[in-house]
């Protein structure tokens, strides 16, 4: 069910409900009394700051370690909030999953109350990314397979209530949508008998579509948040550019400009770097993929404004 847009901001409710208890864990981080509330039961994630904090609990990147550790809640309130999230079985993305809609259910957890969502809103707030990449969805039947057009696919796959859109916009706390795409993906295969694939490869520059709505400055941030999921855990930013911006972080440019033509044989790829127009509006990422087989590869990866 849609929830009602209010006017009164999360904000202002902290401000007017009282904590019953405010106690702190044993190991110093946040929490609050066992019923305490904060939403009155009545606010929703239709205001700016319900938003930002239901996208926090909902991040997969932030386990119970994180939570704890990095946002500051205590250790129960931490594990309580990702066993809800997360399931029996503790895994993304699958059908036991029970993302927090409403703040009313966040606020339900044991120990979450005004403290806790005050120190949860406070770090989304400092770890806010605005930016938000897109990418279009291409099918192809197996590795080498052909393309699979995605309206014939929704329609084999009507019956099992799997559909595909063509396109995906992705915040930095937006993995875990990508996920349960694969995860569809998986259920199709095994109910088709196919082996189809999006073709996801270890190089970024082959996403169909990919570009970046948003301040170009943040897009290291959206791929960063996005590196458990769309982007592969064990890929590495060697270099980027943007505007007259530019940083190498693997030594002194020269040298690694050298290095990969002498070593890797990349000249093609660090032509594209030395090519690069400051003029433009493109994001340029020079990415490894990690170990793979005899060596590292290496792409450029340009990243373009949504039009």
């Amino acid at each position: 069910m849609k929830p009602t847009r209010l006017a009164l901001s999360l904000t202002s409710l902290l401000a007017i409900v009282p904590a019953c208890a405010t106690n702190d864990a044993s190991d110093g981080d946040v929490e609050d009394g066992e019923n305490d509330v904060a939403t009155g039961k009545t606010d929703s994630p239709s205001s700016a700051d319900s938003a930002m904090i239901l996208a926090l609990v909902n991040d997969i990147r932030l386990q119970s370690g994180e939570l704890d550790e990095q946002v500051g809640l205590s250790t129960r309130v931490a594990e309580a909030i990702t066993a809800h999230r997360d399931g029996e079985d503790g895994e993304w993305a699958t059908d036991d999953d029970d993302h927090f809609d409403t703040l009313e259910e966040l606020d339900a957890i044991p120990y979450v109350g005004p403290r806790t969502m005050e120190k949860m809103l406070a770090y989304a707030k400092a770890h806010d990314v605005r930016t938000k990449l897109r990418i279009d969805l291409s099918a192809q039947d197996g590795w080498s397979g052909p393309m699979v057009a995605l309206e014939s696919l929704n329609e084999e796959l009507a019956s099992e209530g799997i559909k595909f859109d063509a396109q995906l916009t992705l915040g930095a706390r937006d993995g875990i949508k990508f996920l349960r795409v694969l995860k569809d993906l998986e259920k199709a295969n095994e109910k088709l008998g196919r082996e189809l694939d999006f073709d996801f490869t270890w190089d970024p520059s082959q996403y169909t579509g990919l570009c970046y709505e948003g301040e170009v400055s943040q897009i290291p941030a959206a791929v960063d948040g996005l590196s458990y999921s769309l982007f592969s855990i064990y890929m590495g930013i060697q270099a980027e550019r943007w505007g007259t911006h530019k940083e190498v972080f693997v030594g002194d440019e020269e040298e690694w400009i050298r290095s990969q033509r002498d070593d890797n044989e990349q000249g093609d790829v660090i032509a594209v770097w030395e090519a690069f127009d400051t003029a433009s509006s493109d994001f340029l990422m020079m990415t490894d993929g990690g170990q793979q087989g005899d060596g590292t590869e290496f792409f450029a990866v340009t990243i373009k404004r949504c039009e």
